[in-house]
Order: C-alpha cells, then structure tokens, then sequence
C-alpha cells in the first residue's frame, strides 16, 4: 500500500486558492481520494496552516 506524506504547502495551495499551484494540489488530492491513498501531515503542519490561515482568513474561518 502506498502512503503519501503531505507538505504543509499542498495544503496551503489549495486554502489559499495560491494560482501558480492550485491545479496541481488540487489533482494531487484528487488522486489520493479517488484512489484511496492513505495520506498524512505531520502534527507541526497542522498548527502551521492554522497560524498562517488565520493571519489570512481569520479565527472563525480557519477553524471551518
């Protein structure tokens, strides 16, 4: 079984629409769900995106 460990910024592409790598993240999450690749982030990504979206988007849409 493969697994596929998720950058910080694949997830940032896609959260904040970034246009040079949207489409790419994008196809790449399409990829993992369609074929049901397990994938993970480490527990330092998780509090990076939060800080980085809530200096962008705010508390309340960042939790969302």
């Amino acid at each position: 079984m493969n697994k596929v460990l998720l950058d910080t910024n694949i997830i940032l592409d896609i959260a904040l629409e970034r246009r040079e790598f949207f489409e790419t993240s994008k196809e790449l999450l399409l990829l993992i769900n369609q074929n049901n690749i397990p994938a993970y982030v480490t527990a330092t990504t998780v509090t990076d995106i939060y800080y980085i979206l809530k200096r962008s988007k705010g508390h309340q849409l960042t939790i969302k």
